[in-house]
């Protein structure tokens, strides 16, 4: 009967609490019909007082001590800017039918009057779940209804940046959405999410978690620009320069988007995002934008690290080391 009106119907009429919240998260009947992609479910809910914007649970996030993380934090150094910590939950119906890709559970809940722009415990609002999950096609629709595109989360991410982000997905020890199935291309949505005025030099506050890698470089600090130029795509760092991105701004590390193009950091993705190399897009930095060849990143040197099998030297690198 899962997902059955009728079945809902005899239960609501029999009196079944429709804002009744199951114990692990706090989700209520509305939140399972918006993860399940059942609209006139959904409808029948709110008809009856369903809640279309109650929130799930406060999660806590404490980091256990493993010493994988613990190797991951000496890496890193700055505690600050090191992945996860922070609160999760608090999801709303929207939420969960943005994270599923369901645009008819999404559109029901709207014309029920969901909150666009209601934030979970992180701070991420339904676009941005929608991005970083690769739903692009929810995405789009989200900001033709109106959602809001400056909503930044605790770690700065932005949908954005989600966009770029999910695009070129790292690998990573969380893994990855697929985009194979997305009829919205990411040029066309990143376009649409600049004209509804995402700022293009929001920078990232933290490594964001659901992305962490054993990448060289730091992806704290860092704006879709960097991003882009991280991978050698050249259009979208076009695009971005059209909407005004500061092509300059360095990661935490004093990494430039030039120096990651000439080669700081390990490049993992190269055989899928740069089959053809970076050279298209150093020449792009330096000969039309007149990046600084000189620049050299400010990182700090760290201790070699038996657990994770690391090391790093100090900072001032510049773009001929790399290329050299």
């Amino acid at each position: 009967s899962s997902g059955n009106p009728e079945a809902v119907r005899l239960l609501v009429k029999a009196g079944s609490d429709v804002n009744a919240t199951e114990t692990g998260r706090g989700q209520t009947p509305l939140a399972f019909a918006a993860a399940f992609n059942h609209p006139e479910t959904i409808q029948i809910l709110l008809r009856n007082g369903a809640d279309v914007n109650k929130k799930g649970k406060l999660r806590s996030a404490a980091q256990r001590p493993t010493r994988r993380r613990q190797g991951q934090q000496q890496l890193q150094e700055r505690k600050s800017t090191a992945p996860g910590g922070n609160p999760r939950g608090k999801l709303t119906p929207l939420m969960y039918a943005a994270r599923e890709g369901h645009i008819e559970a999404g559109r029901a809940l709207i014309e029920g009057g969901a909150n666009l722009n209601e934030v979970s415990a992180d701070q991420s609002t339904a676009l941005l779940v929608a991005t970083i999950n690769g739903n692009f096609d929810v995405a789009k629709f989200l900001l033709e209804e109106g959602a809001d595109v400056t909503i930044a989360s605790m770690d700065g991410a932005t949908p954005l940046f989600g966009v770029v982000n999910i695009q070129w997905a790292p690998k990573t020890d969380t893994p990855q959405p697929t985009l194979k199935y997305e009829k919205t291309h990411y040029l066309d949505l990143l376009q649409s999410v600049l004209n509804s005025g995402a700022d293009p030099n929001t920078r990232t506050k933290k490594e964001l978690w659901y992305t962490r890698n054993r990448e060289g470089t730091s992806s704290a600090g860092i704006t879709p620009f960097w991003r882009c130029a991280s991978v050698g795509d050249v259009d979208c760092m076009r695009l971005l320069i059209a909407y005004g991105a500061d092509p300059n701004i360095a990661n935490t590390d004093g990494i430039t988007p030039l120096l990651i193009a000439a080669g700081a950091g390990f490049h993992g993705n190269n055989e899928l995002t740069t089959p053809t190399g970076r050279l298209a897009t150093v020449k792009y930095l330096v000969e039309q934008l007149q990046a600084d060849v000189n620049r050299s990143d400010t990182a700090e040197g760290s201790a070699r690290n038996d657990t994770m099998n690391t090391s790093r030297f100090a900072g001032g690198f510049t773009a001929l080391h790399h290329a050299a």
